[in-house]
């Protein structure tokens, strides 16, 4: 009952995603792919900020899944660096959103951070032809925001970017501004 019940929460997730890049492509002739990609970014950055003030604070509306936060430190409920915060979002936060971690967290511990994911999620159902690179695009727009928006819940302010590498893998390019 359990992995029924996951396997639904992923499909309307996959649905929902598909139908908010479907919206906002639906923008008027006169919006440029920027600002459609801006609008899912936005979107993708208010989730990530509510997802991980939430999540940090309280595991329980995430009970389905069994996490462990070992980034956390116990006595002040506080993360000790940046990597710790990403390996957070690549753990914890990318399994709430996309039923999988991360698959390989590289860093030059000077912050600067790559995520690769073999196989993201919201590619699995989409070909790998040209038609649908803007598609592609409009998808990434929103994880990307998911991570800005966590890394801005505890002050962080960074660049993400995405590239594709061969569908269904994607990496993201995490680069925290020091101020």
């Amino acid at each position: 009952k359990m992995a029924q019940q996951i396997m639904v929460a992923a499909s309307f997730h996959d649905l929902l995603l598909a139908e908010a890049v479907e919206v906002a492509r639906r923008a008027p002739q006169t919006e440029s792919e920027e600002i459609v990609y801006s609008r899912m970014e936005q979107t993708g950055f208010r989730v990530g900020l509510g997802l991980f003030e939430r999540y940090a604070n309280d595991p329980s509306p995430f009970s389905f899944i069994i996490y462990t936060f070992s980034s956390i430190s116990r006595t002040t409920g506080r993360f000790h660096n940046q990597l710790e915060i990403i390996k957070f979002i690549c753990k914890d936060v990318w399994t709430a959103v996309y039923q999988k971690s991360i698959d390989n967290l590289r860093t030059n511990h000077k912050g600067v951070f790559v995520l690769q994911d073999n196989t993201f999620r919201p590619f699995l159902n989409i070909s790998a032809t040209a038609q649908y690179s803007d598609q592609v695009n409009t998808l990434l727009a929103f994880p990307c925001g998911v991570i800005r928006g966590c890394l801005a819940s505890v002050g962080l302010t960074a660049d993400v970017r995405a590239e594709v590498q061969g569908m269904p893998a994607c990496r993201f390019n995490i680069d925290i501004r020091t101020s």
